[in-house]
């Protein structure tokens, strides 16, 4: 049963109209481009304070480094941020970074990765392969893991089908927080699911999904990861929430794999999209599970 914090919060978004900004592709992608000079949510004073912050260039995008100031493991985590690809870093994120950071002492790289509807998944994709060679480039011993909200977490399902696909080192795992899986939304029963979600609708899904794909088919496996093959890929953890339309997504996907102990689904009752970034006890208990499940693939402290 959801807690009372988040019966709250969905009850807000269900009165704020939240998902209208998505009911309008046209005038979201606007809107995006518009709140461009505002982006990205930095790092805080007290974040900055508390762990080692620091900032690089990868692939030409700017990005933060974040680990703890004493006590890591040997553990790096490449994190790419969701926002329907159309949205930069927003500061709820750095809950999320810095409790995985808090719960498996692990270095986390976060790529600020070019945005649709100004750039494609060519160049999306480019920043987060430029990060992710960053981090293998020496045999460090570490381990390394791909994680994504969103649109995040279907850029690094993608990244690891392009690296399995080229024959390079693959991560130890993937965790998948509310991923976007499949940009032409196109699964039966979204348009039931949409009716219980507060924060999405389709249309403003679909526009994003079409600027970042540009010319690409909507269901190419490099914009669309739902539609790529499960094989040789390292264990993946998918986390959705029954308000959240994309929760198709990640039932699909879940139901790809061949063999079920290399793809767990964590299913939330009554969470709405990227509540593991919110101010709400299931989101601790989110972080708990993927800690949980990235201390048993990774190499120990």
């Amino acid at each position: 049963m959801p807690s009372l914090q988040a019966k709250l919060l969905n009850g807000f978004l269900s009165i704020s109209g939240a998902r209208r900004q998505f009911s309008n592709g046209e005038q979201l992608l606007a809107k995006a481009v518009k709140r461009r000079p505002k982006e990205p949510a930095e790092p805080s004073a007290k974040i900055k304070r508390k762990y080692e912050v620091s900032e690089t260039s990868r692939g030409g995008a700017r990005t933060f480094v974040v680990a703890p100031r004493e006590g890591g493991r040997p553990l790096d985590i490449l994190f790419l941020h969701g926002g329907a690809y159309i949205w930069d870093l927003m500061s709820i994120h750095w809950s999320f970074i810095t409790g995985l950071v808090d719960r498996l002492g692990a270095t986390i790289t976060v790529p600020l990765y070019p945005l649709a509807p100004e750039a494609s998944w060519q160049e999306a994709h480019a920043v987060a392969h430029a990060a992710y060679d960053d981090l293998t480039k020496t045999d460090s011993g570490r381990s390394l893991v791909l994680a994504g909200d969103s649109s995040g977490a279907g850029l690094a399902l993608a990244l690891a089908m392009s690296l399995r696909d080229t024959g390079r080192r693959l991560p130890a795992a993937l965790v998948l927080a509310s991923p976007w899986l499949d940009v032409s939304v196109s699964d039966p029963t979204q348009p039931v699911l949409a009716r219980n979600d507060p924060m999405l609708a389709i249309p403003g899904l679909r526009a994003a999904g079409r600027s970042y794909a540009r010319d690409l088919p909507l269901i190419d496996p490099r914009v669309s990861p739902l539609f790529g093959s499960l094989s040789e890929l390292p264990p993946i953890a998918i986390f959705t929430g029954s308000r959240d339309l994309l929760s198709a997504d990640a039932k699909r996907l879940a139901s790809k794999a061949d063999d079920p102990n290399r793809v767990r689904l964590f299913e939330y009752p009554g969470m709405v999209h990227g509540w593991m970034l919110l101010p709400i006890p299931e989101a601790a208990r989110a972080l708990d599970d993927a800690a949980g499940f990235l201390t048993e693939r990774t190499a120990p402290a």
